[in-house]
């Protein structure tokens, strides 16, 4: 007897035997459940009661399950099939860990109506015990068992609650399944029973049997698969040579030095050599001309590496072409130990295919952007003979498992299985088609899978007619369609309706509050001091907070009662009310409650308040939009008056609404008709008087009154009109062009600045709208600059400010921070950015009087000296402002004092005239 018959009759099964001999002698750990303490000790309780002595038969059963000859998957079937047929038991979800740790169906059965409660259940690979959705999730990222006799009163606030409420059950365990040799769960079961009939020592017992089972599972299998390899081998060796060498196929096989082993007669042949025995000990550059011996070691080579298949390669052997597929050969302990190469004669159909060269490479690009497709055969009776790979991964059945069953009985619901039995008759008998149709196949794992199904009939008129059905599985593209439909209607973050959605049901809502003659009110909901949250603590507290505010919300209205997320920190809610619209005020004070009680953050107690405005329909408007804009209206209105309270509209703010909504019109059809203005100011070397840059202001020209509207009144419509990015883009095209009117008038170009607001730079829409302009007018970027507020800075998070704005000045563009020292940026805040320039505020400037404004004035300017940075002065309107300026060092100047702002072509007039006097004072 050589040494592998001694291991693998002897030994192994002595090994085996003496594993499971000392795990069933010695008991699992104890593992607590939720409710109580739980004594292990027992594996048979005393004086068993009628229920007890009914899951004490189970383990009986249970236990004769593991002498069966069965294999692990049937086992389990068969385990999880015993447990939902007990009594007590009305829903049961089981699952086992896949490559990746999270965990994969393999079980399911749901008597529940509609049975509902297990549909999308399951564990989340990246869930926390605190995240926990479900018991299943509970007990899984846990580790223990756990037990809810109440399972309405879990501490999950969740889907799964909801939908629990209308299924008739009580009480639900969930149990971690381990392997012996494993710390965390390989698996997990959860039952739920319609009655409390579950106790600790019961739960203990459970337990413990099936821990038992799974460590007999996973040794039983081991032996199997040894035993069955021994097996195939000894089997597969009394045939190997006659039946490789009657094989048309070339077939060879090397050791992991590439050096042949032996092949079979065709491959013989075709090297030349006439017999297999020849072959041994022969490589490559033996047998072939020197660039195809390192063609092939190459391929053989990734097989050695990667292990992996290479499948239906097309090489070159001399005048022949070969389609050819590599496999690796492996010892008996799963060692790569070789490679074994089988190949076909395929010169005639690849000078066909060189022939159709463009429809061959036409058709494999259409194959190659084709969904996987799962293809079952099937006869008249259904029973399936044909079932590929792609059927395999899909519906989770090999094809030994699947040839021979019925197609209807093995894959599709039983709602549809009469429906498709009386299709294949109709086909049959009065060649009634089956169309191509979108419907639902279950996998073995209980899971639904939605596909896309054609069928196909051969040999309709022979005895053995064959039928083929063409499944593409549709989860990807369902996935992705409820995703865009949630994206689309729902918010990310708090999982709300959005904005999409709430312009939809408002117009609903109008809708049938006319016809029924119904009025409802409209709740704009802003929070306050949630600005100061987000700049103290971070975005990623404010998230946290939203998230917690709307639930909040949703607490406090009733079903009839609709929330949205508006955006940012503003929430919009309806509430439909009879003859009095008492209970509007009611439920606004409610909101106003709840929202004034502490937020706990990360172990962080903060308060915020909200400011209501509310408008009611029809009595203030029945429009849309404008109901918005008076609810907006009202919530200011509260804000102003102090926060934390609510204000309904009045006719009175109906001016104020009016005056914005037409400059909001105008201020629309003057950027439709481009007539948006842009002055710059100039920017002087204090030094040499020279003009070296300039501010772009925006302008508006109200053509009805003659006059320009200062950018005070008319900015904020702007921003409440989302028309901000596009002034921007607009003041970016205006510099771009000017500066492209300058140098084809020779005139020396200086840098133009854009004033940019902080929001725009939170992303890189703007810097690459930039960039296309530059490249556009080939304007070097030196010549244009960005200024943001230093008061917005505390908008932007750090990260984020540093990316924006080093993006902006890696490409050579100026950054300026405006009016410096009224906001409130650090000096180590400013230390960590990308600037190259500060701007004193002009209300230093214009009260540089006194004593402290100018010492402020001087701490500014030889603090940006020492951090490396430009001072340019805003707002010098006075030669003694200048001369103090000149004599603290001060850079640059800006203000009335030196140039008003300028339309383009009078900045054009000046800048020749600057040009001049420059080249005057070098001649001196």
């Amino acid at each position: 007897m050589t040494t592998a018959d001694l291991f693998l009759h002897i030994l192994w099964p002595l090994a085996i035997a003496s594993t499971l001999f000392l795990y069933w002698r010695i008991k699992p750990l104890p593992l607590p459940v939720t409710e109580g303490p739980i004594d292990t000790s027992p594996d048979v309780l005393p004086d068993p009661s009628l229920q007890e002595r009914m899951w004490f038969d189970l383990g009986e059963r249970i236990d004769r399950l593991c002498t069966l000859e069965l294999s692990p998957e049937s086992q389990k079937q068969q385990l999880f099939e015993q447990l939902s047929s007990l009594p007590p038991v009305m829903t049961l979800w089981a699952g086992f860990t896949n490559k990746e740790g999270a965990i994969d169906p393999f079980y399911v059965y749901d008597e529940t109506e509609p049975g509902f409660l297990t549909e999308h259940y399951g564990v989340r690979h990246a869930a926390a015990i605190d995240e926990a959705e479900n018991p299943t999730e509970y007990a899984f990222v846990s580790a223990q068992p756990h037990l809810f006799s109440n399972a309405l009163e879990a501490p999950m606030d969740t889907a799964w609650q909801k939908r629990l409420r209308y299924a008739p059950l009580v009480s639900v365990l969930s149990i971690p399944l381990f392997s012996p040799d494993r710390a965390r769960p390989e698996g997990i079961v959860t039952l739920y029973t319609d009655t409390a009939c579950m106790d600790n020592d019961i739960l203990t017992y459970l337990t413990n049997l099936l821990n038992r089972f799974m460590a007999f599972s996973h040794q039983n299998a081991l032996y199997h698969r040894v035993l069955a390899q021994y097996n195939t081998v000894h089997s597969a060796s009394r045939f190997y040579a006659q039946l490789i060498n009657a094989a048309p196929i070339r077939i060879c096989w090397k050791n992991s030095d590439l050096v042949y082993l032996g092949g079979n007669l065709s491959f013989a042949k075709d090297v030349r050599l006439g017999k297999p025995d020849a072959l041994k000990g022969k490589t490559d550059h033996d047998l072939f001309g020197a660039e195809e011996a390192r063609l092939f070691e190459m391929s053989d080579r990734k097989v050695l590496e990667h292990g992996t298949e290479l499948l239906n390669r097309i090489e070159k052997q001399g005048e022949m072409w070969r389609l050819s597929s590599r496999a690796p050969l492996s010892d008996p302990n799963g060692r790569i130990v070789g490679v074994v190469i089988a190949y076909i004669d395929y010169t005639f159909q690849y000078r066909a295919q060189n022939y159709h060269e463009t429809t061959e490479q036409r058709f494999r690009s259409l194959l190659d952007q084709m969904p996987t497709v799962a293809i079952q055969g099937f006869d008249e009776q259904r029973h399936i003979n044909y079932w590929n790979r792609q059927s395999e991964a899909l519906y989770g059945y090999s094809a030994e498992e699947a040839l021979g069953r019925k197609i209807d009985e093995l894959i599709l619901p039983r709602s549809q299985q009469n429906h498709f039995a009386a299709g294949i008759a109709a086909w049959l008998n009065h060649n009634d088609a089956m169309g191509a149709e979108e419907h639902t196949v279950l996998a073995r794992s209980g899971i639904s899978i939605p596909v896309q199904s054609a069928r196909i009939l051969l040999d309709r008129a022979t005895e053995n007619p064959q039928f083929y059905a063409i499944d593409i599985d549709l989860s990807l593209q369902k996935a992705a369609e409820s995703k865009l439909k949630q994206l689309a209607d729902y918010d990310a973050l708090t999982m709300l309706p959005n904005r999409h959605h709430l312009n939809y049901h408002l117009q609903s809502l109008i809708t049938r509050a006319q016809r029924a003659e119904k009025q409802f009110a409209i709740f704009f909901i802003d929070l306050d001091n949630f600005k100061y949250i987000n700049d103290t603590f971070g975005h990623n507290y404010g998230d946290k907070l939203l998230v917690q505010a709307a639930r909040r919300l949703q607490h406090v209205l009733r079903e009839s009662d609709y929330i949205a997320r508006f955006g940012g920190d503003e929430f919009i809610v309806t509430v439909e009310y009879g003859e009095d619209h008492f209970v509007t005020s009611h439920i606004a004070q409610k909101m106003i409650s709840v929202l004034q009680e502490g937020f706990n953050i990360k172990e962080q107690e903060l308060y915020v308040g909200a400011s209501i405005g509310i408008t009611l329909f029809p009595e203030n408007s029945s429009a849309l939009d404008v109901l918005l804009k008076q609810a907006d209206a009202a919530m200011y209105k509260a804000k102003r008056g102090g926060k934390n309270q609510f204000t309904y509209f009045t006719a009175e703010m109906t001016e104020e609404i009016e005056r914005q909504l037409t400059m909001e019109n105008a201020l629309r059809q003057t950027f439709q008709d481009d007539k948006i203005t842009f002055f710059y100011q100039p920017q002087v070397d204090l030094h040499t008087g020279v003009i070296v840059s300039c501010e772009a202001l925006v302008r508006w020209y109200d053509e009805e009154n003659s006059a320009y509207i200062p950018p005070i009144t008319f900015l904020p419509i702007v921003e409440k009109a989302h028309l901000m990015q596009t002034l921007t883009q607009r003041a970016f095209e205006h510099a771009v062009r000017l500066l492209d009117q300058w140098r084809r008038l020779r005139l020396a170009l200086i840098r133009i600045d854009v004033n940019v607001p902080a929001e725009q730079l939170a992303n890189k829409e703007i810097l690459t709208y930039v960039v296309h302009l530059l490249e556009t007018y080939n304007i070097d970027p030196v010549f244009i600059g960005i200024e943001i507020t230093e008061g917005q800075l505390i908008d932007l998070d750090t990260e984020a400010a540093k990316s924006v704005l080093g993006a902006f000045s890696d490409l050579g563009i100026h950054i300026s921070i405006d009016d410096f020292g009224t906001g409130y940026s650090s000096l180590s805040y400013l230390s960590r950015l990308t600037i190259d320039t500060v701007k004193i505020d002009k209300s230093f400037v214009q009260e540089y009087e006194s004593s402290q404004n100018q010492a402020l004035i001087r701490s500014i300017i030889a603090m940006a000296h020492e951090l490396g940075y430009q001072v340019v002065a805003e707002g010098v309107e006075l030669p003694e402002q200048a001369d103090a300026l000149k004599k603290y060092r001060c850079d640059k100047v800006q203000g009335n004092h030196f140039y008003l702002p300028k339309h383009a072509e009078a900045m054009t007039r000046e800048l020749t005239l600057n040009l001049h006097r420059h080249r005057k004072n070098l001649t001196k």
